[in-house]
């Protein structure tokens, strides 16, 4: 099993299509814009984080899509670029999610890394503008 195809599993709601997807590239290709997501711009901020420092990547990508599956984390395109941004309520609904565990403040420091990456893509865009 491919590492796309291990992360998959996983996906049971937005995402899961990805996992019966007659085209494989399409879940590499997800997978790949995640990883190139995660290692800039966003781990600069994980690695001002507490349980992020050091994390490999695949974790942060498996998290990430995570978010993304349950509808957590959007993903869009804009400017020929994949951005993802948290819903209003993200973090209210990862703290009700009990399964998390252990991994509840994980996932709320990605998602203040996502929160982040937002504001100051903001303001780079608002600066050349």
């Amino acid at each position: 099993m491919t590492p796309a195809a291990e992360l998959s599993r996983y996906w049971n709601d937005r995402l899961a299509h990805y996992r019966t997807h007659t085209n494989s590239e399409h879940l590499d290709a997800l997978v790949a814009d995640a990883v190139q997501y995660v290692v800039h711009p966003l781990e600069p901020l994980l690695n001002q984080t507490q349980h992020w420092v050091g994390a490999p990547v695949p974790q942060a990508v498996g998290v990430l899509l995570w978010l993304v599956d349950r509808g957590i984390l959007t993903r869009s395109y804009r400017r020929n670029r994949l951005w993802f941004e948290a819903v209003e309520d993200a973090e209210a609904r990862v703290g009700s999610m009990a399964e998390l565990g252990k991994h509840l403040h994980k996932t709320l420091e990605l998602i203040w890394a996502v929160r982040q990456e937002c504001i100051c893509r903001a303001d780079r865009d608002r600066k050349a503008g």
